[in-house]
């Protein structure tokens, strides 16, 4: 499975981080950190086999995402808590793989901790 954000998705990560496109390409493992939570490996559920509460497991090692169900809602994907939960905009099939293109970037733990260790946002909690 793939989770796709948004061009205006990720833009607004950039908004009140100190952060840019070019600094986070630079940074190869605040960026490995965000892209490979965008990927499960060896999963492909249809937005009918998906269940609330659901983990699934990321490229991003130990790095799980969330599925949340909302009765009446599109399919919701959550990441660290403290961040937007990703609201399922359009979900394309492509060969085998189900894409799920987001209105939010998901943020890891992993990635969380990267940007907080670096000053770029407050530690939670």
């Amino acid at each position: 499975m793939l989770f796709v954000p948004t061009p205006s998705a990720f833009a607004s990560i950039f908004t009140g981080v100190d952060l840019t496109v070019s600094s986070l390409i630079k940074d190869k493992e605040l960026l490995s950190a965000i892209v490979d939570f965008h990927v499960a490996p060896n999963y492909a559920l249809r937005p009918a086999q998906l269940t609330n509460n659901l983990q699934i497991p990321t490229l991003a090692t130990d790095q799980l995402i969330t599925v949340f169900v909302p009765l009446g809602s599109p399919v919701a994907f959550g990441g660290a808590q403290g961040y937007a939960i990703a609201s399922t905009l359009e979900t394309l099939t492509l060969c085998d793989v189900v894409a799920y293109v987001l209105d939010s970037v998901l943020i890891s733990s992993a990635a969380d901790a990267i940007l907080v260790s670096q000053g770029k946002v407050a530690a939670s909690g």
